[in-house]
């Protein structure tokens, strides 16, 4: 089990060049396109407006994401519109929404599946790999869209799935624990105080409940970013 952790009062800008330095780094040491998969939210958003300035040959990543709520792509709170907005359309990178037109969930999440094994390299036991995977944490300890007591937390072999969340009235898109451990790097984005205790107690007995603590323990090149 490790823990790294890097904090830093200015978080936006730390976390803009520490990403900006490793994405820099996987390009330097591979010829081939990179992978990037993004979560939604509100944190990585300050981040994305400074990083999309970062002197990176953008046209060798390729973006996807890491989640997405079950709405519209022109509803407010996409996910994948957000990062679009402030982000993506600034830089001549390829990216892929989770979700289209058609309001078919379980139909996106299920393309969505096989676009990744189609377009991602694989790791040893067969789950596309991405280069690097940007999440973030709740005040519940969940992390892309996978919430306490919900099926996906279950799931084994798909690396994307359509999961129900009573706690929310609502479902949402979310790659799965086999497809967020085979990454070769995942970097956590946290802000807030309360944050910082849900870290400590993920390495003690008292976070095992919380989704994001399988990923902190298992993950053999896991690093926290906090505000």
């Amino acid at each position: 089990m490790q823990k790294i952790i890097y904090k830093h009062e200015e978080f936006d800008e730390f976390s803009a060049k520490f990403i900006s330095n490793c994405v820099q780094q996987k390009l330097s040491n591979s010829k081939l396109p990179i992978t990037i998969a993004l979560s939604g939210g509100t944190t990585p958003l300050p981040i994305l407006r400074i990083l999309k300035e970062a002197a990176i040959d953008w046209t060798r990543v390729s973006f996807y994401m890491v989640d997405e709520r079950c709405v519209k792509l022109n509803d407010p709170s996409c996910n994948y519109s957000n990062i679009y907005n402030d982000f993506l359309k600034f830089i001549p990178s390829k990216s892929y929404s989770m979700i289209s037109s058609s309001s078919d969930f379980a139909k996106d999440a299920a393309n969505y599946n096989e676009l990744l094994g189609i377009n991602l390299s694989k790791n040893n036991v067969g789950f596309p790999q991405f280069d690097l995977i940007l999440l973030g944490m709740g005040a519940d300890g969940h992390t892309a869209s996978l919430f306490p007591n919900t099926d996906a937390l279950n799931e084994i072999s798909k690396n994307v799935a359509l999961n129900q969340v009573p706690q929310l009235g609502t479902q949402r898109i979310t790659l799965t624990y086999p497809i967020l451990l085979a990454a070769k790097e995942v970097i956590v984005l946290c802000k807030g105080g309360e944050k910082e205790e849900i870290i400590n107690e993920i390495y003690t007995n008292k976070g095992v409940s919380y989704p994001i603590t399988k990923i902190a323990n298992e993950h053999p090149n896991f690093k926290w970013l906090i505000a």
